[in-house]
C-alpha cells in the first residue's frame, strides 16, 4: 500500500472506505481523490483501534474500516453498519 506508515508492533492502522461505493475516505472522511490528505489513522493497540470505530460508526453508520498490522496484513474488516 502506497505511504503506508511506519509503525511498531503493538500499533494498528485503521483505513476507511464509503461502504457504498468502497472509495477510500481520507482522515476528514471526504473521498481520497489525491495525496494532500491521509487515509492512514494510527492507534496504539487493537483495542483502542476498535474503540475508535465503535464510536465513529454511531455517526457514521456509511463508512467501513479496514484495520491492518505493522506487515500491512489486513486484521479485521468492520462492513458499514447502513449496508450490512
Amino acid at each position: 500500500m502506497k505511504n503506508f506508515p511506519n509503525i511498531n508492533e503493538n500499533q494498528y492502522v485503521i483505513v476507511m472506505a464509503d461502504g457504498k461505493t468502497g472509495n477510500i475516505l481520507n482522515i476528514n472522511k471526504e473521498w481520497s481523490l489525491d495525496n494532500n490528505h491521509s487515509i492512514f489513522s494510527i492507534f496504539n493497540s487493537i483495542d483502542e483501534a476498535l474503540n475508535f470505530i465503535g464510536k465513529d460508526q454511531t455517526d457514521n453508520d456509511w463508512v467501513e474500516y479496514i484495520i491492518y498490522d505493522k506487515n500491512q496484513s489486513v486484521v479485521k474488516y468492520i462492513e458499514a453498519i447502513k449496508w450490512s
